[in-house]
């Protein structure tokens, strides 16, 4: 419980082996700093970062109670006819679409990162998690702030575009492929 709000907040804690690493920590914070400079709906909020004395460190979330696509892909529940199907896909795409037009590429879209939750007025909505590994590029399509080694590859493979499982350098067609292969596991119950 947040002591200062008064209500449940999920923190996303830094491994300790992690925390002791100061470019692990930027780049643990530069995720909720990303987060925070896209603000949409469709991705979840980071309300604070923080780094205690004692190298606990450790962000903020806003608490989402739901069930993420990747749990009820494995659940092999049938996900409830085409105009459900095409109401998720919609909202997973908005997402990425806010990101890509501040400069930011997710780069780990894959269903275990899309939490589908519950509306007080009935309906769903989707929230993306895990900016974890996103790239932020400038007009010249160059990393800012943070980088990535060359020819390293980061994300789960399964929603990989080639590009990005080769190490080659990515934008946001990266995401978009990723964004496919989910859409191509919602219809048909299975990975690509």
């Amino acid at each position: 419980e947040h002591a200062r709000r008064g209500r449940e907040v999920p923190p996303k804690v830094l491994r300790a082996a992690s925390a002791r690493r100061r470019d692990a920590v930027s780049r643990f914070f530069q995720e909720a700093r990303t987060v925070n400079r896209i603000r949409h709906r469709n991705i979840v909020d980071v309300t604070d970062f923080i780094e205690l004395d004692d190298g606990t460190t450790y962000i903020i979330m806003e608490l989402l109670r739901g069930r993420s696509l990747g749990a009820w892909a494995r659940s092999g529940a049938p996900i409830g006819g085409l105009p459900r199907a095409l109401a998720l896909l919609i909202q997973i795409c908005d997402g990425p679409a806010a990101a890509h037009a501040l400069g930011v590429i997710h780069r780990d879209l894959q269903p275990d990162n899309v939490i589908i939750v519950g509306t007080p007025d009935g309906a769903e909505q989707v929230k993306l998690l895990d900016f974890g590994v996103a790239k932020l590029i400038n007009r010249d399509d160059e990393d800012v702030g943070l980088e990535t080694a060359a020819g390293s590859v980061i994300g789960t493979p399964a929603y990989m575009s080639p590009e990005q499982a080769g190490g080659l350098v990515v934008d946001h067609r990266a995401d978009i492929y990723s964004l496919g292969a989910i859409m191509y596991e919602l219809f048909c119950g299975q990975p690509l």
